[in-house]
């Protein structure tokens, strides 16, 4: 097994936010974390990519706790993709990807070697025409796309990704949910990614897990989460549930007001 989670707690200034979490993923398998706001999607994500030291519990990839391994070995090991960078931190694309790519990145940066990996990656979003520009000339979309490509792009053991679809277009969602697959199936790596879309969840997910108030209250396929009996109690909303082309669009009910 690739990632075990055994037993987790987390959280903030003595407050839990994570409680007794447990998951299991495998190589080559794209686990979803779904849930309402505050479930703890994003503090599962730091605890596993040694952001948020646990209160209790382990995380494990290939039997090693990744807190008890050096930092540069856990570093190889999970590819994250970040928040995108705070306003003020203007910086080129290809420092970015670069910083990113690190600790893979071949050579001395700038150098020939490291720029023509960035560039490669530029390359994989139709974006090497930007390795030149700074970041805050961008969209929110087009910066989002270049940084899953380098976290993506890193031969690390598992990636991590917070959602990586917000901001992007129809077609780079696509692109994006292709890039990811490809990578879990083709690699054998595994993949966790937290998102509030349970639509992409759908066409992303092997296995998909729903929290709410810090634990794990549903694990399975998205066929067998995606019920309206699964996901009303979790999410305290009437939902309707359409399939169209091996994806799953949850319609949420709206009580209109009488006129």
């Amino acid at each position: 097994m690739l990632l075990r989670i055994r037993g987790l707690w987390a959280g903030y200034d003595s407050r839990p936010v994570l409680r007794d979490v447990e998951l299991e993923l495998g190589g080559g398998e794209v686990l979803v974390v779904a849930g309402p706001n505050g479930a703890g999607k994003t503090t599962l994500i730091r605890c596993i990519s040694r952001l948020l030291r646990p209160m209790r519990g382990s995380v494990e990839i290939d039997g090693e706790d990744v807190w008890r391994i050096p930092l540069l070995r856990a570093a190889r090991l999970i590819s994250y993709l970040p928040p995108p960078p705070p306003p003020g931190f203007n910086i080129r694309v290809s420092d970015l990807v670069a910083s990113i790519l690190q600790p893979y990145l071949k050579g001395v940066w700038p150098g020939s070697e490291a720029m023509k990996t960035v560039l490669n990656v530029l390359r994989m979003v139709e974006a090497e025409d930007m390795a030149d520009r700074r970041i805050d000339e961008l969209s929110s979309g087009e910066l989002r796309r270049i940084m899953l490509a380098a976290v993506l792009s890193k031969p690390a053991r598992l990636v991590l990704l917070d959602e990586p679809i917000i901001h992007l277009d129809l077609k780079f969602q696509v692109e994006a949910i292709s890039m990811v697959r490809r990578a879990a199936e083709t690699r054998g790596i595994g993949v966790i990614v937290a998102t509030h879309n349970l639509t992409i969840a759908s066409m992303l997910a092997d296995k998909l897990s729903l929290m709410s108030n810090g634990r794990i209250v549903a694990l399975g396929s998205p066929g067998s989460i995606l019920r309206p009996e699964v996901l009303e109690p979790i999410y305290g909303v009437n939902v309707s549930i359409a399939e169209l082309e091996g994806a799953r669009i949850i319609i949420p009910r709206v009580k209109r007001l009488e006129q």
